[in-house]
């Protein structure tokens, strides 16, 4: 399993306000995207699970933001399997600019299947 990977992207105007800096509310669609881009580095697409009847569903978000990111810019989001219990996955977040960190974010996953908790797939699964 890749416990870390990095997903970047340019900041688009849908995310900014008037003032061209990213609203709050866009942060977790960052998350989402880098966990996504995390998913396919750990051979694991979002599209096997779905084909295993299992979703990962969010249990807790927590975000902490340091600085504003801007329209255009290019910005990274590392991301980090930080620890796993038999139905979650905890991951942890960096959104930076060049050596600046942005916001920091945390999302513990839950393993769904039927609207149940299930199992992590062992693929997920970190070596501590």
């Amino acid at each position: 399993m890749t416990r870390r990977s990095v997903h970047q992207v340019r900041v688009p105007p849908r995310f900014c306000d008037a003032q061209g800096m990213v609203h709050a509310i866009r942060y977790p669609e960052f998350i989402e995207d880098a966990f996504l881009a995390w998913l396919d580095d750990n051979h694991l697409p979002y599209s096997d699970l779905q084909a295993r009847q299992l979703d990962l569903v969010i249990g807790h978000l927590e975000i902490r933001y340091r600085s504003p990111a801007r329209l255009g810019e290019e910005i990274k989001v590392t991301t980090n399997a930080s620890r796993w219990t038999k139905s979650t996955l905890r991951v942890e977040f960096d959104i930076g600019r060049d050596d600046a960190v942005l916001a920091e974010g945390s999302v513990t996953y839950i393993t769904v299947r039927d609207g149940k908790s299930t199992p992590l797939p062992e693929e997920l699964r970190t070596d501590e």
